[in-house]
């Protein structure tokens, strides 16, 4: 099914459940069939609908979960920065309201509300941090 998208338009995708959108934005949240005709290098974000199930690392902590797609600016020489990783994730705690003891804790013990706000897409982060 073509789609055309111009900068700055956001597509969703409404039905009844099990007819295809969530394997259709999992195709083009991968790239499959993403050709821009400017050559221009896409940016797709993929907001889960089931956050709990698609949006989160339930086996990790919630800084892990807050931090994952920063991991490229939080490394030196190779490895993971770690001062850099708390300051990331104590900023995106106050910034997003995560009430919780330490960002150590298993992202699974916090209620749904807030789990959930661990998984903000990309571009949203990128541009609440930029500000």
């Amino acid at each position: 099914m073509p789609v055309d998208v111009r900068p700055g338009e956001i597509i969703g995708l409404a039905g009844l459940a099990g007819r295809g959108q969530t394997e259709f934005l999992h195709a083009v949240n991968r790239g499959q069939g993403v050709r821009p005709k400017d050559g221009r290098k896409t940016k797709v974000a993929f907001v889960a609908g089931d956050r709990r199930a698609d949006g989160i690392f339930t086996a990790w902590s919630v800084q892990q979960n807050l931090t994952i797609r920063a991991m490229n600016g939080l490394r030196r020489w190779g490895l993971i920065d770690a001062a850099a990783e708390r300051a990331l994730s104590d900023d995106w705690k106050s910034r997003i309201s995560i009430r919780t003891a330490s960002l150590k804790t298993d992202i699974v013990t916090l209620s749904g509300a807030t789990s959930r706000r661990c998984c903000l897409p990309e571009p949203s982060r990128r541009t609440q941090t930029s500000s």
